[in-house]
């Protein structure tokens, strides 16, 4: 592991398509029959959702966004919004978000290449010309390992003396029982203008569930170790960061350790502890001193919109940058060309933590001169595969623990009872109610996938759980 360390890349980014000669009342023969299209592919999917409807080698979905009533997706890679009406002809016909995965996996300019292909399809589909080009939203982060203690960061007394700022408001969260802040927001969160987040990012990615492949980004760029990767893993799988960490870290003890007596009592920690997730304190207080805390990944984010980067038109503008690709892209490229310069001044004149707070020996604090001096780097094709592998793997990994979750609360209600019985003979007893149109509209689900194998060395700790959440319904 690195001490120190800071990596960063482009998180979220959006950006607008206007159609050249659009009108707001649609009089457009190609803007009309796309509309036709779309509202008749939409409505077939709201009567069945569970349908899977194609449109431009894009999926259809029934959700709508703002003035953007139709939504088609690329699976975990962007998602396309359409309006069906435009409220002036300055208001853009199609909204573009990109998601992380793919910006990640990919980087950003492949990202836009990718997605706009898809744009292009549409468009040429319907005799449409696209018009212009801009950005909407572009969220800078920054993954560090620097800031293991946040209550020595976020708190109302560091903030007040080492804060320089140009943002106005501020707000904290955290957990008032050991009086620790996880997040702290500058500027508000609905400004078209800039918003900052500063947040455990390694305890989003355990308690949200995606994303998982970040733990083998961060062991690979060094900013976690090989028990941090361990550990991680087993919370992801898990499904929670308190307790999966806990026994994550017991876990690797048991695997790696060579005292057989501490060995034991792990194991007789976790069948206890784990099964009653408010034995958390407990155990975290036995293993104090046997077994280091992971490794916290803060994330430093900076969410910019256009009206931030209509603020820079002129400093866009005097920019030299050889540029060979679509001239409709070329102030998207452009901007993330020089996504260097707009940090430098995010992290120095929006917002920086300085020594010496408005004297003339002002200077950095040593970890935000770390943040705002960070390599910008782009992804390596080589590892692609990599954190594509371990995120399948350990996706497997929660959906086989959810599974097991569901049938154990399925035997719970379904036998009136919290009397222990084996995975095989819950699952026998589940299978046995299902009728014909269950199994054919699971067979539907699983065409393109595998069901996943199950061991039940978990399932005991598992009905446990089930039971004690379902005692208010279940018949003693």
């Amino acid at each position: 592991m690195t001490d120190k360390k800071v990596e960063h890349h482009v998180d979220t980014l959006y950006y607008v398509v206007c159609i050249e000669d659009d009108k707001t009342n649609n009089d457009d023969a190609g803007m009309v029959a796309l509309v036709n299209e779309l509202n008749k592919l939409k409505a077939q999917k709201m009567e069945n959702p569970s349908e899977v409807i194609d449109f431009c080698g894009l999926e259809v979905h029934p959700a709508s966004f703002s003035i953007y009533q139709y939504h088609l997706q690329l699976k975990e890679s962007f998602d396309i919004f359409i309006a069906n009406n435009i409220q002036n002809e300055n208001t853009p016909r199609i909204c573009v978000q990109l998601r992380t995965r793919l910006l990640v996996y990919e980087g950003e300019f492949k990202a836009i290449e990718k997605s706009f292909e898809y744009v292009q399809a549409i468009a040429d589909s319907f005799g449409l010309k696209i018009g212009s080009v801009f950005e909407n939203r572009i969220d800078y982060a920054f993954h560090t390992n620097l800031m293991q203690k946040s209550t020595e960061y976020l708190n109302t007394e560091y903030l007040c003396k080492h804060t320089k700022t140009k943002l106005v408001d501020f707000s904290m969260h955290g957990k008032i029982k050991k009086f620790e802040v996880n997040t702290l927001h500058l500027g508000k969160r609905g400004s078209n203008s800039l918003f900052v987040r500063i947040y455990k990012k390694s305890r989003e990615v355990i308690e949200q569930g995606y994303k998982s492949f970040f733990i083998e980004r961060w062991y690979d760029k060094g900013i976690i170790n090989k028990y941090d990767r361990y550990v991680y893993r087993r919370a992801y799988e898990l499904k929670s960061y308190v307790a999966g960490t806990l026994v994550g870290r017991c876990e690797w003890y048991i695997q790696y350790g060579k005292d057989d007596e501490i060995k034991k009592m792990l194991k007789g920690l976790i069948a206890k502890c784990y099964a009653n997730s408010d034995n958390a304190p407990h155990l975290e207080k036995k293993i104090k001193g046997l077994l280091p805390p992971v490794t916290v990944v803060t994330n430093v984010e900076f969410q910019t919109k256009r009206k931030f980067y209509q603020s820079c038109d002129k400093f866009i503008a005097e920019q030299e940058f050889n540029f060979k690709g679509l001239s409709v892209l070329k102030r998207l490229y452009k901007i993330l060309f020089l996504k260097k310069e707009f940090c430098n001044y995010l992290t120095e004149r929006v917002l920086s933590f300085v020594d010496n707070k408005g004297t003339k020996r002002e200077i950095m604090v040593d970890w935000w001169r770390r943040i705002h001096s960070c390599k910008m780097r782009f992804t390596d094709p080589a590892i692609l595969d990599l954190y594509r592998t371990y995120e399948r793997n350990s996706d497997l990994a929660r959906v086989k623990k959810g599974l097991l979750t569901s049938i154990a609360r399925y035997a719970v209600l379904k036998n009136d009872c919290e009397d222990p019985s084996s995975l095989h003979e819950d699952v026998c007893d589940m299978l046995a109610d299902i009728n014909d149109n269950d199994i054919n509209d699971m067979d539907e689900q699983l065409k393109n996938g595998k069901l996943p194998v199950m061991r039940n060395y978990q399932y005991p700790i598992i009905q446990r759980r089930a039971a004690r959440s379902l005692r208010g319904v279940v018949k003693k």
